[in-house]
């Protein structure tokens, strides 16, 4: 899934399609943090007829304890990262017009100090530009990550090869604007149709 998709003009004049996404660092700890301050609610609900400062100085020590320890692995339960990614690169040399696609399957952080691990189907792939028949935009069901059987309608990107090869740039995404953006552009500048299907159409 791609969070928010973007095309903007490199430094070297080449137009690229970016992924900008939050992905998480660090261990997630917010679930235990929440057990903490559970427990804590709990255990007052359950005392609260003791609850008239009758209760010895152990007694709120160990509530006290409970809910800071809870609140700081709430707030500080695994931070997140900005990453930018790329999608395609469109690029005109002297010998022509240059097209890459680039696969990416996930991406993870073990600290917010790290560069993000990405895991790559293959490396950078060169397309024909001139191979390419249309862009394709429109819906598609996809599945929510980290929830087994639960789909979701994103919207979806794709150049279409002369034997019909569909070559993804955005799997999908719910920024449909920006996703429309990016195939109004790439049709323009590949000088092919733009085929809006089902409910992608505006």
């Amino acid at each position: 899934m791609v969070e928010y998709p973007s095309i903007e003009r490199d430094s070297d004049g080449a137009w690229m399609v970016w992924n900008t996404s939050r992905v998480r660092c660090g261990r997630d700890w917010r679930f235990m943090g929440w057990l903490l301050l559970g427990v804590g609610a709990a255990f007052v609900l359950y005392d609260i007829q003791r609850w008239q400062f009758n209760a010895g100085p152990a007694h709120f020590l160990l509530l006290v304890l409970d809910i800071v320890i809870g609140t700081m692995l709430v707030r500080g339960g695994g931070g997140f990262k900005w990453t930018k990614l790329p999608l395609l690169r469109l690029s005109s040399s002297l010998d022509g017009t240059h097209l890459q696609s680039y696969a990416l399957e996930s991406m993870s952080l073990k600290s917010c100090e790290d560069e993000p691990r990405i895991k790559t189907s293959y490396e950078p792939r060169d397309i024909e530009p001139s191979g390419i028949t249309h862009v394709v935009f429109g819906l598609v069901d996809l599945p929510w990550p980290g929830r087994s059987g639960v789909n979701v309608e994103a919207f979806a990107l794709y150049l279409a090869l002369q034997d019909g090869t569909p070559v993804p740039v955005i799997d999908g995404t719910l920024e449909k604007l920006d996703a429309y953006k990016i195939a109004t552009t790439l049709a323009e500048l590949l000088g092919v149709p733009l085929i809006e299907l089902g409910k992608g159409q505006n």
